[in-house]
Parts: structure tokens; C-alpha cells; sequence
């Protein structure tokens, strides 16, 4: 049977790695001031395993952050993935506004079921939209 790396841990151990680097610390250095093994440190930053917790408060107090929360907010990132920033910032950035007045009024080809849209059906189109009647125009 093969060891399955968990998302969850490969992305805490992402983070691990990310706060020791921006802290300027090496893995021996984090090793020396915490008291935990360079393996154990090397095996979380690679996600192959994630930290006791007694490692995640010796890591906290050294880096000067609460990983357990980060903790918490990764694994509520997982159980939804929806819901994340990145992927609410990742959709925002594809959405794209447009007035639909400016769009019926533009040059832009305008095409339903392949074929375009006339004038005059634009025009009953906005009179839709603007809530008047079709007899009214």
C-alpha cells in the first residue's frame, strides 16, 4: 500500500515552509532553537506527515504566529474548497460587468442560437428589461 500525501498536509507544510523562509531560518537553525529533529521539520514542510501539537506550540512561541489556527483555516479551506479566498479571488477575476444597456446599444455582434440579433429585436429586448410593454414600442 502506498503513502498517500494528504492536501491538507502538503498545504500546511507549504505554510510551514513559507513562515520559516520569510523568517530567514534555515531548517537546522529552526531545528536548534525548537528542539525538533531536522527530518521531523523537513518530512512537515514536504507534507509527507503533519507536526503533534506539542510541535506546533514549540513552532508557534519560535516563529512568533498561532499555527493552529492556520491549521484550522487549511482544513476548513479543504472540507470547502468553494469557499476559499483564492477561489472567490480566482472567479471575481474572470467575471467580467457589463451594462447591458451599453451592450444592446453597442456594435458588438450580439448572436442567440448562432444567429444575430436584429435591431429591432434589441430593442424589444430592452423594453423586457425596462419593464415596459412590447405593445408600447
Amino acid at each position: 500500500m502506498t503513502n498517500q500525501l494528504r492536501p491538507l498536509d502538503l498545504a500546511f507544510g507549504q505554510y510551514l515552509r513559507t513562515v520559516r523562509k520569510e523568517k530567514a531560518l534555515t531548517i537546522v537553525q529552526v531545528a536548534s532553537q525548537s528542539g525538533i529533529t531536522p527530518a521531523s521539520l523537513s518530512h512537515w514542510e514536504n507534507g509527507l506527515c503533519k507536526p503533534q501539537k506539542r510541535s506546533i506550540k514549540r513552532l508557534s512561541q519560535l516563529y512568533d504566529i498561532d499555527l493552529n489556527a492556520k491549521f484550522k483555516e487549511l482544513q476548513h479551506q479543504a472540507q470547502h474548497p468553494d469557499h476559499t479566498e483564492a477561489n472567490v479571488a480566482q472567479s471575481d477575476k474572470t467575471k467580467r460587468i457589463i451594462d447591458i444597456d451599453q451592450l444592446i446599444h453597442s456594435d458588438t455582434a450580439l448572436l442567440h442560437n448562432g444567429k444575430p440579433i436584429s435591431t429591432a429585436d434589441r430593442n424589444v429586448i430592452m423594453a423586457f428589461i425596462s419593464g415596459m410593454t412590447v405593445s408600447a414600442l
